[in-house]
C-alpha cells in the first residue's frame, strides 16, 4: 500500500489528511503539509506547497477479492459470488490501519444513491458496507475526527485537467486513487482559506492539538425572552 517512511523521517511533523473513496475498489490518499503552510493566504497554491514541503501517497485497496493467499470460497458468501465479506473485512482493516498510522482527520466521500443509475447488482451497495464496517472500526480504535465530504465539491473543483496542472495526476494510479487524491486536496485547500472562520474551524477540528479553537465555547447561549412567539403555533 505504499512506503510511508518519508512521513516518519520528516522533522516538520506534517498535518496529514487520510482520504478514502470507499467501494469494491477503495481509493486512498494520505496527503500532508507542515502546519505553518495551512496558515498561508488562499492565493498560495496548495500544489506548490505540497511539492515544496509536503508529501503524498495514494493507492487502491481491493475490497472484492482480497488477498491472493485466500481461497475463493473464503472470500465470498456461499451462493452469492457478488459479495466478498472476507475481502471487505480485510479492506476495512487496511483502512483502519491507515487511519491509525497517521492520526489525522479522516475524510470520506459521501455516498448518495442516484435513483436514475442504481441497479440490483450486489456491488452497488459495497460503498455502504465499507463505510459501515470502517466506521465501526473507527469507534473501536477511538478515531473520531471524520469528515463526510459532498462528492460534487471535489469532483467539480479538482478535475482531471486541474490535477494535471497541479502535477497530481497519475495515469497509472487507478481512478479510485485519483478520486481519493481529489478528496484530500479539496479538504486541505478548505483548511487554507487564510483567516476565514470556516477554515479556522476546519483546522481546529482536524488537528486540535496544533490549532486553537476559533470559537469561545465558554460563553453561555443567550436566553430566549419569555413570551417569544413561536411561528408554527397559530
Amino acid at each position: 500500500m505504499g512506503n510511508y517512511s518519508k512521513f516518519h523521517e520528516n522533522p516538520q511533523s506534517l498535518c496529514n489528511v487520510v482520504a478514502f473513496d470507499p467501494g469494491e475498489t477503495t481509493g486512498f490518499c494520505v496527503m500532508g503539509i507542515p502546519p505553518d503552510d495551512l496558515l498561508w493566504p488562499r492565493n498560495m497554491k496548495l500544489s506548490d506547497l505540497l511539492h515544496d514541503h509536503g508529501h503524498i501517497e495514494y493507492g487502491q485497496i481491493d475490497c472484492r477479492t482480497g488477498s491472493s493467499n485466500l481461497q475463493d470460497y473464503e472470500t465470498t458468501v456461499f451462493g452469492h459470488a457478488g459479495i466478498g465479506l472476507i475481502a471487505e473485512h480485510i479492506g476495512a482493516s487496511d483502512m483502519i490501519d491507515l487511519a491509525r498510522e497517521f492520526k489525522g482527520p479522516i475524510v470520506l466521500e459521501d455516498f448518495v444513491i442516484d435513483m436514475r443509475k442504481i441497479d440490483q447488482a450486489r456491488h452497488t451497495l459495497s460503498p455502504v458496507r465499507m463505510i459501515s464496517m470502517f466506521s465501526y472500526g473507527l469507534g473501536i480504535a477511538e478515531l473520531n475526527r471524520v469528515h463526510i465530504q459532498n462528492r460534487s465539491l471535489h469532483k467539480t473543483t479538482c478535475t482531471d485537467d486541474r490535477l494535471r496542472e497541479w502535477g497530481l495526476y497519475d495515469l497509472h494510479s487507478g481512478p479510485h486513487a485519483r478520486d481519493a487524491t481529489r478528496i484530500a486536496y479539496y479538504f486541505l485547500r478548505q483548511c487554507m482559506e487564510g483567516r476565514s472562520k470556516g477554515a479556522a474551524e476546519k483546522r481546529w477540528r482536524g488537528w486540535p492539538n496544533r490549532f486553537d479553537d476559533p470559537v469561545d465555547r465558554t460563553k453561555k447561549p443567550r436566553a430566549k425572552k419569555v413570551g417569544t412567539r413561536i411561528e408554527s403555533i397559530r
